[in-house]
């Protein structure tokens, strides 16, 4: 087994034949993004440059000894990125040093060249789930194209998270069934819980994109709309077939009382846009 390991480290994820590709540096001293945690008293985040630093340097450390059943890249043990190393790495970053600014770089960087690739979480060989995992680690490409707009491939990340949001919409959110009279709509993942682990990365990439990048709404995709209104009649009464009309407030009242609330109205947003 160990012998595996050692094959799907050196000939998978991290093989030579792909890192030699990677654009891990590149003429820039510091970023140009716009910053959004910054403004953002809600999280009061201390800038840490040190910590995170070795935060990030800690996770490339390991992938030289990573296996597929401990120590290895998952999808759960990726969320510090969104949840706490993209903020950190945002308000740290006029106390780094010039040189320790590019190595923190250079870490993120690498691990999201790993999160991408195929042979972790595979989206034209086949479509890896289950949702809630690919959006774990496929958000995180997003969130580097948000930190690092002038990276050469900074656009690349953008589209692969956006083409991960399409096939996510496609083929893990259930159609019409004319036949049964059924309406599609229904996500594969569970509502009390993995439904919303798939919105919360998400949701906080697209909005990142959208209003600090480019301006493209990365949820706006086939059965998005059906996916809105799967979520607002199961949390609440059937409001559309009781004749919802534009004005009424109440098929936000469900939402209002969950942590994603800014985001969930972000998303219904892009659902009235359809």
């Amino acid at each position: 087994m160990v012998y595996i390991d050692y094959l799907r480290r050196w000939y998978g994820w991290i093989s030579l034949n792909k890192t030699k590709d990677w654009i891990l540096d590149y003429d820039s001293d510091y970023s140009t993004h716009q910053p959004f945690y910054q403004k953002m008293s809600l999280h009061q985040l201390k800038p840490n440059p040190k910590g995170v630093l070795e935060r990030l340097k800690r996770n490339v450390k390991e992938m030289a000894t990573a296996g597929e059943r401990s120590f290895g890249p998952t999808p759960v043990g990726a969320r510090e990125y969104l949840e706490t190393l993209t903020p950190l790495l945002e308000v740290s970053e006029s106390q780094f040093s010039k040189v320790d600014y590019k190595q923190a770089r250079a870490y993120y960087l690498f691990m999201n060249y790993v999160f991408m690739d195929e042979a972790l979480m595979p989206m034209r060989t086949m479509l890896s789930g289950h949702p809630n995992f690919l959006g774990d680690l496929k958000a995180i490409a997003g969130a580097v194209a948000f930190l690092y707009p002038d990276h050469p491939e900074a656009k690349l990340f953008a589209d692969h998270f956006d083409k991960s949001m399409e096939l996510n919409m496609r083929y893990h959110i259930r159609p019409d069934v004319d036949t049964w009279n059924a309406k599609g709509g229904r996500s594969t993942e569970n509502l009390s819980c993995y439904t919303w682990a798939f919105l919360r990365p998400t949701l906080k990439t697209s909005f990142l994109l959208h209003h600090y990048y480019d301006g493209k709404n990365r949820m706006l995709h086939p059965n998005v709309s059906a996916y809105g209104n799967w979520l607002l009649n199961t949390l609440t009464s059937p409001l559309l077939e009781l004749g919802r009309k534009e004005s009424d407030t109440s098929s936000r009242c469900s939402f209002e009382k969950t942590e994603y609330s800014g985001f969930i109205k972000y998303v219904w947003t892009g659902v009235e846009i359809l």
